[in-house]
């Protein structure tokens, strides 16, 4: 049961750990974000031009990080200027900058956290095959998520935002134009490669340990 605990609780950090990580990678990364919404149509979805969606796009993520007070945007459409988000918009997008904030804080101790768990396996006789198997957790975690991006979704919006303000239509939403189903499948993609890289490397650091200790 002890082990057990270790292998789930160590999991759990590095799933942490490496998607947040992730996720703040892909928050400085603006030219991910011009290419897929070149790549999957907001510019004829929305109406907006790519420049004003970049800048919409720039805001939201100040905002979200906490660098923008306001979610007040006016961009020029096709048919003249227009509010980009609504209300209930807004209401999600704070929540989000919530979680943002919440999350940041809780990397920091986490990652020194995860640092001593992966020491102190290291150290022991069968902690590389205890890292081995929270790696390989967290790897068909992060493939699971890869191969079904719509239930990954649902369950990770209904888990963090319980208040259920996430649900909006396309048809008259231009987040969702923007921020569309594409969109989100290209970053779920970049995370999960982070994490798994990160998942992957601990993989062969536990491997060398072991054979390290075999040796000596």
């Amino acid at each position: 049961m002890k082990k057990l605990l270790i292998v789930v609780l160590t999991a759990l950090l590095m799933l942490f750990v490496s998607f947040r990580l992730g996720v703040s990678a892909l928050a400085g990364m603006p030219g991910f974000f011009r290419s897929a919404f070149e790549a999957c149509g907001s510019v004829e979805e929305t109406g907006v031009s790519i420049e004003e969606l970049m800048r919409v796009h720039l805001l939201t993520t100040g905002y979200i990080k906490g660098e923008e007070d306001s979610l007040h945007i006016v961009c020029e459409r096709y048919d003249g200027p227009i509010e980009f988000y609504k209300e209930d918009e807004k209401a999600h997008l704070q929540d989000v900058r919530d979680l943002y904030r919440v999350s940041g804080k809780l990397l920091i101790p986490a990652v020194p956290a995860l640092l001593a768990a992966i020491v102190i396996l290291l150290f022991r006789k069968d902690g590389g095959r205890d890292i081995r198997t929270s790696c390989t957790v967290c790897l068909a975690v992060t493939l699971a998520c890869t191969l079904f991006p719509d239930t990954a979704f649902t369950v990770f919006h209904r888990i963090l935002f319980p208040q259920g303000n996430w649900i909006f239509y396309p048809d008259i939403s231009l987040m969702v134009k923007l921020y569309s189903d594409g969109v989100f499948l290209r970053c779920g993609i970049f995370t999960g490669a982070v994490a798994a890289a990160f998942f992957g490397a601990l993989f062969l650091v536990s491997i060398i340990s072991d054979r390290k200790r075999i040796n000596l």
